[in-house]
């Protein structure tokens, strides 16, 4: 009977060539190629969405020491903030726009608008800042002093900043005074919630400093008003979060921003 059956299932096939058993399916092969597409796609558009949820992550920015590269709502001239879409696993280089943990060393004096913004995890206490990445573990950062104005030099050149506003990022800004006097030994300008802990790493002479293995130094856009490096000089790049790969300006919203780019708006 096996031998029967076997024989007669060929002799069918051979002698309908297989008409019989494609009978009524082109229909249903398109469907069932429809179907599996929209699998694919399905599976492909998850895969999209959990990548980019482990990768990446948006960050609104709140104050002004990235103005005016990054603005904040409640700044003159910006009614709504911008949004930094970051990356996690990013390997920074200097010039770049980094997202960091920074912790407080003494949290219980920060003034009562940071206190309303820290976090603490088992390091401490710390908030999110966003800042300009200006030097790395190796680095040779220095100041001088032309009467009001000051300029840093990178390794024995002079740091060249080209997405500084001027108005915001003169060389006669605060920021600049803060950090020649702490690389010259006077901390007077330190902030009295983050101490400047690497003291050993300046030279008081040359009001220079290097950055410690481990360590990078990063300061705001706004030389003017950033509580950044000038303050509490390098800080630990394990605290690194992100970096920025993109800004959503202020006034879009998240599917403006995304048709904007995907067809070059």
């Amino acid at each position: 009977m096996i031998l029967r059956g076997n024989y007669l299932g060929q002799e069918y096939v051979r002698e309908t060539r297989g008409k019989g058993l494609a009978e009524g399916s082109a229909s249903g092969r398109v469907w069932k190629v429809i179907g599996i597409s929209l699998s694919c796609l399905s599976l492909l558009i998850a895969a999209v969405i959990v990548t980019v949820t482990i990768c990446f992550f948006l960050s609104p920015v709140d104050g002004g020491s990235m103005t005016t590269t990054l603005n904040a709502g409640y700044f003159p001239g910006h009614t709504n903030t911008d949004t930094v879409f970051a990356s996690k696993f990013s390997n920074p280089k200097r010039g770049d726009i980094i997202i960091c943990k920074w912790y407080l060393t003494n949290p219980e004096k920060a003034p009562q608008s940071l206190q309303q913004s820290l976090l603490k995890d088992d390091e401490g206490w710390f908030i999110y800042v966003i800042k300009r990445l200006i030097a790395i573990e190796g680095d040779t950062l220095s100041v001088t002093k032309n009467g009001d104005s000051y300029t840093i030099y990178l390794n024995g050149e002079v740091l060249n900043e080209p997405y500084l506003d001027p108005q915001y990022g003169r060389y006669t800004a605060a920021n600049y005074a803060r950090l020649y006097n702490s690389l010259g030994g006077n901390f007077s300008g330190a902030s009295v919630y983050c101490k400047w802990t690497q003291k050993d790493i300046i030279n008081r002479d040359t009001h220079s400093m290097v950055i410690p293995s481990g360590y990078w130094f990063y300061m705001g856009d706004n030389r003017t008003g950033s509580e950044d490096g000038s303050y509490y000089g390098p800080q630990l790049k394990s605290h690194f979060v992100g970096k920025a790969e993109d800004v959503m300006e202020n006034g879009k919203n998240i599917p403006s921003y995304l048709l904007g780019k995907l067809f070059g708006g």
